[in-house]
C-alpha cells in the first residue's frame, strides 16, 4: 500500500506496476505487466478502485 498524497494518478499507476491504455469516453484500461486489464474506467473510478482493493492509503474526505 502506497501514500497517493501529492502524486498524480499516473505517477501512483506506475509506482505500482500499472500501464495505461485509451478505453474510450474518457476511460482507461488499467494494465498490469504480464499484459492483463486489470480495471477499466475514469479517473475517480480508478482512484475509488486503488482505494478499496488497499494498493493505497485512504483519503480524508
Amino acid at each position: 500500500m502506497i501514500d497517493a498524497a501529492n502524486m498524480t494518478l499516473n505517477e501512483v499507476l506506475a509506482k505500482l506496476g500499472y500501464r495505461t491504455e485509451p478505453a474510450g469516453h474518457y476511460n482507461k484500461d488499467i494494465v498490469t505487466k504480464s499484459g492483463w486489464v486489470a480495471f477499466r474506467g475514469d479517473a475517480n473510478s480508478v482512484w475509488q478502485w486503488l482505494q478499496e482493493t488497499e494498493q493505497i492509503l485512504p483519503t480524508i474526505p
